[in-house]
């Protein structure tokens, strides 16, 4: 039975209004609420329920609310669906798509935005893809309105062409990198000093024939953003001059010259990647490690990709295609990290590369060799990147350690590999110097791999038992079919004499000379010091003709007397 209660108290007031408060704050609420798609698929629950999917959606009520009865589905509104953008241009699928990516082209045909923000003067404009087919960035591009700061509200496109901007022997600098996902993830610079050129004296930079953003140094983008702190898949197209000229061990990485760069200061869960010891580098956490394979930085244009799993802390490193370096650095999301710099190492500014950058595509997935393969195929393709038999070395080879004649000296190494190449490569020592592959078996010569991309191995190079007394020095040549040969420069390294050793000299295997026949003779030596045996001795014009008689005086000198 139901009962009445009258309102005629205070009492009984305040607790009708605190009634209706409550059904009001429940029915605002949506902590305890379950949303459903038609079509079957939930969308989420709780508050974190947002972009339901389906043709329409109900709120269903588990009963915890007291102003709706229990079981019953009511109707709710739609949220907005989260925007998908496809990247057909690299071929990437809606699954796969990027957390970030920058690029003087289009690369996705969801994108309507700029690419570029540029100051020309002391106004900022938007450019816009041109009406090519790649719709990229060139002087036919159309611009915006001017806006006078340089995080000004965009206005759109009008029908002003960048080539109409009278910027003949202007420079125009980069304010805004756009992000073409979904994401608005900008990469903007505000320091009108440290902006990067698009445009010098009226010209677009250029790099393979395609426009290309130019670092010198001391300017670079920021990215506000911690969604690539775990997973990271990254690919970039750039030009390396040979100014990134930083190296060290692989506890420095984080003085490289940073394309990609989140380096913070007495911390120690951050990343970048970049140029470093001429290679490209890949550098994070608190192992402090690098991993760097084929040099990079001679000026030409480049394509680097890279994958971070977070779970085990494995990083690969791939060089215009190939399987460049692999490492395991530091596990986990890189906490220290809460923005990124585009061209430098730190969002400071410090660590500053030399060269260009022309595409960065950053994702918070583990690509797979396929998605991966997709995106280098398009860059590839686009920026006309070569990719041809290479054979790679990391490093030069320092003097050797001093030893004895008659005994090899301990070895010391350097990393060889390959890149699409029809054999293996052919390392070939200079004399007095052997090669292994083992720190053990030594030869003259030693074959490293079959053919194909031959991954990153040890060579080991050391002075042969054999070697002479003095400085030994030379090169070591690499070499493979269709490959350019490789040159490993072997510093001056030192053998002693034994106990005992002196100079000695002979002239070979006796010669029986011929009527009117030149009489030079080039003596032989060994253990002999910096003076040497190095020029043929005369012992006369010719024989001549008739009977030649040897003399030999009391100071062992010896006289060739002929009787014509």
């Amino acid at each position: 039975m139901i009962k009445t209660l009258p309102y005629n108290t205070p009492a009984m007031f305040k607790r009708f209004f605190l009634a209706v408060l409550l059904i009001l704050g429940c029915a605002a609420s949506k902590a305890q609420q379950t949303y459903l798609a038609a079509g079957g698929n939930a969308a989420g629950t709780g508050g974190s329920a947002a972009y339901a999917v389906g043709q329409s959606a109900y709120m269903f009520n588990n009963g915890s609310n007291g102003n709706e009865q229990q079981g019953v589905l009511q109707p709710y509104a739609l949220q907005p669906a989260a925007p998908v953008f496809v990247f057909d241009k690299l071929g990437l699928t809606a699954a796969t798509q990027p957390g970030a990516a920058y690029s003087l082209r289009l690369l996705s045909s969801s994108y309507t935005g700029p690419l570029l923000r540029l100051r020309i003067d002391t106004v900022f404009y938007d450019v816009y893809p041109d009406a090519t087919a790649s719709h990229a960035f060139s002087m036919s591009s159309p611009v915006s309105a001017a806006y006078a700061t340089f995080d000004a509200a965009q206005t759109g496109a009008t029908s002003t062409l960048l080539s109409t901007l009278a910027i003949g022997g202007k420079s125009a600098g980069v304010a805004t990198w756009y992000d073409q996902s979904a994401n608005a993830r900008n990469a903007v610079q505000g320091n009108i000093n440290a902006l990067p050129q698009i445009i010098r004296t009226g010209s677009i930079t250029m790099a393979n024939n395609k426009p290309a953003i130019t670092f010198s140094g001391s300017q670079w983008l920021t990215v506000t953003t911690t969604a690539l702190n775990t997973n990271l898949s990254g690919s970039v197209v750039y030009n390396a001059t040979g100014s990134n000229n930083t190296g060290g061990d692989g506890g420095s990485w984080y003085q490289m010259r940073g394309i990609l760069g989140s380096e913070v200061a007495g911390t120690v869960n951050d990343y970048g990647y970049g140029i470093y010891n001429g290679r490209f580098t890949a550098g994070n956490g608190p192992t402090d490690m690098s991993v760097a394979g084929i040099n990079v930085n001679d000026g030409t244009t480049r394509l680097g990709s890279w994958t971070r799993q977070s779970s085990d802390g494995t990083v690969k490193l791939y060089s215009n295609q190939h399987t460049d370096m692999y490492a395991v650095l530091n596990t986990g999301e890189l906490t220290s990290v809460s923005s990124l710099a585009i061209g430098a190492t730190t969002t400071g500014g410090d660590g500053g590369f030399y060269g260009s950058l022309s595409e960065m595509v950053l994702s918070p997935l583990v690509y797979n060799d396929t998605e991966r393969q997709a995106i280098e195929s398009s860059q590839t393709t686009y920026y006309q990147i070569i990719t041809q038999p290479t054979i790679s070395v990391t490093n030069d080879l320092p003097a050797l350690t001093v030893t004895t004649r008659g005994t090899a000296s301990a070895a010391s190494s350097f990393v060889v590999a390959g890149y699409q190449l029809t054999g293996g490569i052919l390392v070939t020592a200079p004399d007095g110097f052997e090669v292994g592959k083992d720190n053990t078996t030594f030869a003259p010569a030693v074959t490293v791999g079959t053919g194909g991309d031959i991954a990153s191995a040890p060579v080991y190079i050391r002075l042969s038992a054999a070697a002479a007394a003095g400085n030994n020095l030379g090169n070591i040549i690499l070499s493979s079919a269709g490959a350019a040969s490789v040159k490993v420069a072997i510093a001056a390294s030192t053998v002693l004499p034994q106990a005992g050793d002196g100079p000695t000299a002979n002239y070979g295997t006796a010669h029986t000379f011929a009527l009117d026949e030149p009489s030079t003779v080039t003596p032989l030596g060994a253990n002999v010091g910096a003076l040497g045996y190095n020029a043929p001795v005369a012992i006369g014009k010719s024989i001549g003709s008739g009977f030649v008689k040897a003399v030999v005086d009391s100071a062992g000198n010896t006289y060739l007397i002929s009787s014509s």
